[in-house]
């Protein structure tokens, strides 16, 4: 989910200006039981300057009769070992509100800005733990692991919005596998995961982008569009 230019990340990171790289954008479509649910665009950076890497998305909704809804999401993380740096999430449609969080002194200072006057702001600290990093480089993280080959591994990760103006901590594994195939014009190794117990097949290319996601419980799927292919499905699915 992208942020507007006015909550642009280089503010949120302090990202020195022209020492970003762009690491992929994509758009993303999301269907459930073979309809359109909603779309997103992503983009990836690495901000050499800063030692930082930067993912950030906009998400559109439109589930059955409910309202359609906007949600954009940040985060930034450390290169090195992915732990967070800060995040912001920005909800509008429904139930509007503002979430702003930031790693400090190994914990999380999150605020919450609800839209609605009949609701206060209020300030949540999470401890962060070594290893822990944003659900935004899930994917970033399987990744890095695909040179190990074959095998598992435990993560914890913070979920920037979890839908209620909420942030949470989730625990997965992921089991790397070594089956490879082309999606697209994309390069992509599968991993089977496992995320707040449910299971998911995800293929991931070698950077950490996200080719294909399965939610078999739900009969979710999530792929690579192109925007305007994903406009279209959305629509003609509301």
């Amino acid at each position: 989910m992208i942020l507007f230019l006015a909550l642009s990340l280089a503010t949120l990171a302090h990202a020195a200006p022209g020492k970003t790289e762009t690491l992929w954008k994509e758009w993303y479509l999301v269907t459930q039981n073979g309809q359109a649910i909603s779309l997103f665009e992503e983009v990836a950076e690495k901000r050499p300057a800063d030692h930082q890497l930067a993912i950030t998305q906009k998400w559109v909704e439109k589930i059955g009769a409910s309202p359609r809804s906007e949600v954009y999401i940040g985060s930034v993380a450390e290169e090195s070992s992915l732990a967070p740096v800060a995040f912001f999430v920005e909800r509008k449609g429904g139930k509007p509100y503002k979430t702003d969080g930031r790693a400090k002194d190994k914990k999380l200072e999150v605020t919450f800005k609800p839209g609605t006057a009949d609701l206060a702001k209020s300030t949540e600290f999470t401890p962060l733990q070594p290893g822990m990093f944003f659900s935004s480089f899930v994917s970033t993280a399987i990744a890095r692991h695909f040179k190990e080959g074959k095998g598992a591994f435990a993560f914890t990760a913070v979920v920037e919005d979890a839908g209620e103006m909420n942030v949470e901590i989730k625990k997965g594994t992921a089991e790397i596998n070594k089956v490879e195939k082309k999606i697209g014009k994309e390069s992509c190794k599968q991993a089977v995961v496992q995320f707040d117990g449910k299971m998911q097949e995800w293929w991931i290319t070698k950077k950490g982008k996200v080719c294909l996601m399965e939610l078999p419980d739900s009969n979710t799927r999530l792929e690579l569009s192109s925007e305007k292919a994903a406009k279209k499905a959305l629509k003609e699915g509301s």
